[in-house]
Protein backbone atom coordinates (compact mmCIF):
# COMPACT_ATOMS: atom_id res chain seq x y z
CA UNK A 1 0.00 0.00 0.00
CA UNK A 2 1.34 3.05 -0.91
CA UNK A 3 2.15 5.89 1.79
CA UNK A 4 -0.96 7.91 1.00
CA UNK A 5 -3.53 5.31 0.41
CA UNK A 6 -6.20 5.00 2.90
CA UNK A 7 -6.56 1.84 4.85
CA UNK A 8 -9.58 -0.20 4.74
CA UNK A 9 -12.22 0.35 6.54
CA UNK A 10 -13.59 -3.49 6.56
CA UNK A 11 -12.94 -3.62 10.74
CA UNK A 12 -13.41 -1.48 13.54
CA UNK A 13 -10.57 -0.40 15.95
CA UNK A 14 -11.81 -2.50 18.24
CA UNK A 15 -11.21 -5.80 15.83
CA UNK A 16 -8.05 -4.20 14.48
CA UNK A 17 -6.51 -4.01 18.70
CA UNK A 18 -7.94 -7.74 19.03
CA UNK A 19 -5.86 -8.74 15.90
CA UNK A 20 -2.66 -7.08 17.11
CA UNK A 21 -2.48 -9.01 20.52
CA UNK A 22 -3.05 -12.09 18.28
CA UNK A 23 0.05 -11.11 16.43
CA UNK A 24 2.05 -10.09 19.47
CA UNK A 25 1.10 -13.20 20.83
CA UNK A 26 2.33 -15.26 17.92
CA UNK A 27 5.32 -13.08 18.05
CA UNK A 28 6.21 -13.58 21.62
CA UNK A 29 6.10 -17.29 21.27
CA UNK A 30 7.88 -17.67 18.08
CA UNK A 31 10.62 -15.14 19.38
CA UNK A 32 9.51 -12.75 16.09
CA UNK A 33 12.15 -9.92 14.46
CA UNK A 34 9.46 -9.13 12.87
CA UNK A 35 5.83 -7.75 13.12
CA UNK A 36 3.44 -5.91 11.18
CA UNK A 37 0.64 -4.56 12.73
CA UNK A 38 0.17 -1.77 10.15
CA UNK A 39 -3.75 -0.77 8.71
CA UNK A 40 -5.61 -2.24 12.10
CA UNK A 41 -6.82 0.69 12.59
CA UNK A 42 -5.32 1.23 15.87
CA UNK A 43 -6.02 4.04 18.12
CA UNK A 44 -3.88 2.74 20.79
CA UNK A 45 -0.86 -0.21 21.00
CA UNK A 46 -0.78 -2.78 23.99
CA UNK A 47 2.42 -2.16 26.10
CA UNK A 48 2.81 -6.17 26.07
CA UNK A 49 4.43 -4.60 22.56
CA UNK A 50 7.39 -3.83 24.86
CA UNK A 51 8.44 -7.50 25.80
CA UNK A 52 9.11 -8.53 22.63
CA UNK A 53 12.54 -8.11 22.52
CA UNK A 54 14.31 -9.75 19.60
CA UNK A 55 12.06 -7.52 17.26
CA UNK A 56 14.21 -5.63 14.37
CA UNK A 57 11.30 -4.27 12.48
CA UNK A 58 8.23 -2.84 13.99
CA UNK A 59 5.64 -1.41 11.40
CA UNK A 60 2.61 0.58 12.93
CA UNK A 61 2.40 2.67 10.22
CA UNK A 62 -1.19 3.53 8.52
CA UNK A 63 -3.26 3.23 11.82
CA UNK A 64 -4.90 6.03 13.67
CA UNK A 65 -2.62 6.48 16.38
CA UNK A 66 -2.39 9.42 18.33
CA UNK A 67 0.17 8.47 20.96
CA UNK A 68 2.90 5.25 21.33
CA UNK A 69 3.46 3.97 24.46
CA UNK A 70 6.84 4.75 26.42
CA UNK A 71 7.87 0.57 26.22
CA UNK A 72 8.33 0.85 22.93
CA UNK A 73 11.97 2.05 24.06
CA UNK A 74 12.50 -1.23 25.93
CA UNK A 75 12.89 -2.53 22.28
CA UNK A 76 16.52 -2.34 21.87
CA UNK A 77 17.41 -4.78 19.00
CA UNK A 78 14.89 -2.36 16.37
CA UNK A 79 16.62 -1.31 13.73
CA UNK A 80 13.25 0.27 11.77
CA UNK A 81 10.60 1.88 13.18
CA UNK A 82 7.48 2.93 10.92
CA UNK A 83 5.25 5.10 12.32
CA UNK A 84 4.03 6.65 9.48
CA UNK A 85 0.35 7.56 8.48
CA UNK A 86 -0.96 8.08 11.63
CA UNK A 87 -2.15 10.89 14.16
CA UNK A 88 0.75 11.22 16.68
CA UNK A 89 0.64 14.91 18.62
CA UNK A 90 4.07 13.27 20.33
CA UNK A 91 6.52 10.67 20.45
CA UNK A 92 7.69 9.54 23.89
CA UNK A 93 12.06 10.56 24.98
CA UNK A 94 12.24 6.73 25.22
CA UNK A 95 12.62 6.42 21.76
CA UNK A 96 15.98 7.64 22.11
CA UNK A 97 17.19 4.27 23.52
CA UNK A 98 16.58 2.56 20.43
CA UNK A 99 20.61 2.73 19.67
CA UNK A 100 20.35 0.34 17.19
CA UNK A 101 17.74 2.14 14.71
CA UNK A 102 18.52 3.07 11.82
CA UNK A 103 15.01 4.06 10.25
CA UNK A 104 12.56 6.35 12.01
CA UNK A 105 9.61 7.06 9.79
CA UNK A 106 7.19 9.51 11.50
CA UNK A 107 5.60 11.54 8.36
CA UNK A 108 2.36 11.84 7.30
CA UNK A 109 1.09 12.64 11.67
CA UNK A 110 0.31 15.55 13.71
CA UNK A 111 3.61 15.96 15.25
CA UNK A 112 4.16 19.32 16.82
CA UNK A 113 7.55 18.86 18.34
CA UNK A 114 10.25 16.18 18.88
CA UNK A 115 12.29 15.34 22.09
CA UNK A 116 15.99 16.02 22.24
CA UNK A 117 16.60 12.47 23.15
CA UNK A 118 16.11 11.26 19.29
CA UNK A 119 19.29 13.02 19.17
CA UNK A 120 20.96 10.32 20.61
CA UNK A 121 20.08 7.99 17.73
CA UNK A 122 23.61 7.90 16.41
CA UNK A 123 22.84 4.73 14.03
CA UNK A 124 19.97 6.83 12.27
CA UNK A 125 20.54 6.72 8.50
CA UNK A 126 16.81 7.71 7.90
CA UNK A 127 14.94 9.70 9.85
CA UNK A 128 11.15 10.99 8.05
CA UNK A 129 9.63 13.74 9.14
CA UNK A 130 7.43 14.95 6.47
CA UNK A 131 4.10 16.44 6.46
CA UNK A 132 3.87 17.01 10.33
CA UNK A 133 3.24 19.92 12.30
CA UNK A 134 6.90 20.51 13.52
CA UNK A 135 8.06 24.26 13.17
CA UNK A 136 11.69 23.63 14.83
CA UNK A 137 13.50 20.51 15.77
CA UNK A 138 15.90 20.27 18.44
CA UNK A 139 19.37 21.20 17.95
CA UNK A 140 20.52 17.74 19.46
CA UNK A 141 19.41 16.04 15.89
CA UNK A 142 22.36 18.27 14.67
CA UNK A 143 24.69 15.64 16.04
CA UNK A 144 23.20 13.00 14.11
CA UNK A 145 26.01 12.49 11.77
CA UNK A 146 24.79 8.93 10.16
CA UNK A 147 21.99 10.59 8.42
CA UNK A 148 21.61 10.30 4.56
Amino acid sequence: MARNQKMPREQTPEQGYAEAMKRIAAARKNRATTLDLSELRLTSLPPELGELKALTLLSLHNNQLTAVPKELGELKALTELRLYNNQLTAVPKELGELKALTELSLDNNQLTALPKELGELKALTQLYLHDNQLTALPKELGELKALT
